[in-house]
């Protein structure tokens, strides 16, 4: 995608400064594009821990309370991310219904809004495998700590 995104940009930016005209489309694929890319990349940071945390907070604290934190955070992240696929979803809809197409391309536009639901239903995947992981690991007496990183368990 991100190679995509840049050579649509580059023909625009070459078109507009040798032709002075420029792909009727190239602004909403583009958009469309860093949107997908950002949820998609939210999701994947998620997976891997990587997440900005409050690891600081809790570094002092014992594994029970640790656990409790991490069992706020995933609270967070479901209902967040739950809320947004709902709405997100009927959105889309309207889209689809509605039937428009990205100008100057055959690409339906609810394509480009999809990348939300499907995003938000990614992070809220991994964030129950997370629950799973951290949970098991919790209860085999493994270390869970979030680490005073910027994300990322120690």
């Amino acid at each position: 995608m991100l190679i995509v995104y840049s050579a649509v940009i580059l023909v625009n930016i070459l078109l507009r400064t040798f032709t002075e005209q420029s792909l009727i489309w190239s602004q909403d694929v583009v958009l469309g594009l860093f949107i997908w890319m950002s949820w998609l990349g939210v999701a994947y940071v998620i997976h891997q821990g990587n997440h900005i945390r409050f690891g600081l907070v809790v570094e002092d604290l014992s594994p029970r309370a640790t656990y409790v934190v991490y069992w706020l955070e995933w609270v967070s992240w479901l209902l967040l991310a739950g809320l947004v696929v709902v709405f997100s979803l009927e959105v889309t809809q309207n889209y689809m219904s509605a039937g428009a197409v990205i100008s100057g391309t055959p690409i339906p536009q609810y394509l480009l809004y999809a990348s939300i639901p499907v995003g938000f239903s990614l992070i809220l995947l991994r964030v129950v495998q997370q629950m799973v992981t951290v949970t098991l690991r919790y209860r085999a007496g493994e270390e869970i700590s979030i680490g005073t990183n910027f994300g990322g368990e120690m």
